[in-house]
Formats: C-alpha cells, sequence, structure tokens
C-alpha cells in the first residue's frame, strides 16, 4: 500500500518536480555568471543634501562608463539621454564634485 502511494504521489508530482529541478539549474548558471561578471552598477548621485538620483550607470569590464540621465541635470543633460566616458575618473571630471558615485554591485577580485 505504502509502495502504491509512493508511486502515486511520483507521477502526479513528476513535472512539478522536474520544473523545480530545471529552476534549480538555470539558477545555478545565473549566479555562476553573475559571479565572473565584472561589470558594477551605480547610481550618480546629487550632492545637494538630497541624495537625488541624477543617473543610473555602469562600469564595464573595461573601465568604460555609460550613464543614462534620470532628470534634466541644469539645463546639459536630460532625462533618457546616455553618456558615455572612458572611466569613472573621467565622469568626475566632467560631471565636477556636485555628485558622487555609489555602487550597487560589490567589485569582484578576479
Amino acid at each position: 500500500m505504502a509502495e502504491q502511494n509512493s508511486k502515486l504521489f511520483d507521477d502526479l508530482f513528476a513535472d512539478a518536480i522536474k520544473q523545480i529541478k530545471a529552476s534549480i539549474d538555470e539558477t545555478k548558471e545565473r549566479i555562476a555568471l553573475q559571479a565572473s561578471c565584472r561589470m558594477r552598477r551605480f547610481y550618480l548621485i546629487g550632492d545637494d543634501g538630497r541624495s537625488n538620483i541624477a543617473a543610473v550607470g555602469i562600469v564595464f569590464s573595461d573601465g568604460a562608463v555609460m550613464l543614462r540621465w534620470e532628470k534634466k541635470i541644469e539645463g546639459e543633460a536630460w532625462f533618457g539621454e546616455c553618456s558615455f566616458y572612458d572611466s569613472v575618473e573621467r565622469l568626475d571630471i566632467v560631471c565636477g564634485k556636485s555628485f558622487s558615485v555609489k555602487y550597487i554591485d560589490a567589485e569582484v577580485k578576479q
């Protein structure tokens, strides 16, 4: 009787178990890829005392930076525009010290 119940359980939930195992495998692959990724996301925060997010950005593995502006900044950049820089240091020079970079992702040491 217990053997029949076990087989019935296996038959009823075989597809669900297969889907769960596939999801676990996919998650493991994503975690491994994410751990090897050297890109870092960040916010460009206005240093006006209000901690306004001026832009979101990515530092690529070669150090290049891409920004997407979140709002109008002193008539120079508009919402949705993208800007590209050679490095975060170059971004500091162009944007000045009125902004700070706040990283979302931890730096990956390789």
